[in-house]
């Protein structure tokens, strides 16, 4: 799972970039969005993509620079990474951001089940909910599916934990991931400018 979220992510973040045909520091898209890579794991993404040609890749200094196919966007656009229907959102939340949340989500329902609350949970309960709200990534928007996670919660731990604990505990996930967020469009610029300025 962790390296089909990595083959995944990558392959959204260079799709946002498709249209400026410039090559992006592989191992600054990462690190502008706070997720931990190993070298060994860095080039292992970049040759899965590569041997589908969705993307294209070259070393220069100590830097993999990547572009992304037009067989990485076909891929993309035909494998319903964009589905949208009728719901309309102002806060709709983009592809590579859905691709991190789910991430983010998974890691979030595994330290719930390995802490002292997994044990009053109903632990397959949870995760089936955590795989449902999933889901819910691609029709509600932001604040929508933040209400819809913390609501969830609140259900399931209902009467186990109290309820000023949960609060803080939700708290603090959506403050990180707001944080992330609102920091994720200049790291990304930050990081292509001195890309393109070594390149």
């Amino acid at each position: 799972m962790e390296e089909e979220f990595k083959n995944h992510f990558l392959l959204l973040a260079l799709y946002e970039k498709r249209y400026d045909g410039k090559f992006y520091d592989v191992a600054g898209l990462f690190s502008a969005n706070n997720i931990d890579i190993a070298p060994v794991e860095l080039m292992g993404t970049l040759e899965a993509l590569g041997n589908e040609h969705l993307v294209k890749s070259f070393f220069i200094g100590e830097r993999y620079l990547s572009q992304i196919t037009m067989d990485g966007i076909e891929f993309l656009e035909e494998n319903n990474f964009f589905d949208q229907n009728n719901y309309a959102v102002r806060d709709r939340i983009k592809p590579l951001q859905r691709e991190i949340l789910r991430h983010k989500l998974d890691d979030f329902t595994q330290r719930i089940c390995r802490s002292d609350i997994g044990a009053k949970l109903n632990q397959d309960e949870f995760i089936k909910e955590a795989e449902e709200l999933k889901m819910l990534l691609n029709i509600l928007g932001r604040k929508n599916w933040m209400q819809m996670l913390k609501g969830k919660f609140y259900e399931l731990c209902q009467g186990n934990v109290p309820l000023r604990r949960l609060k803080k505990i939700m708290d603090i996930f959506e403050s990180k991931q707001m944080a992330e967020e609102a920091s994720l469009t200049n790291q990304i610029k930050e990081t292509a400018s001195m890309t393109n300025k070594k390149a």
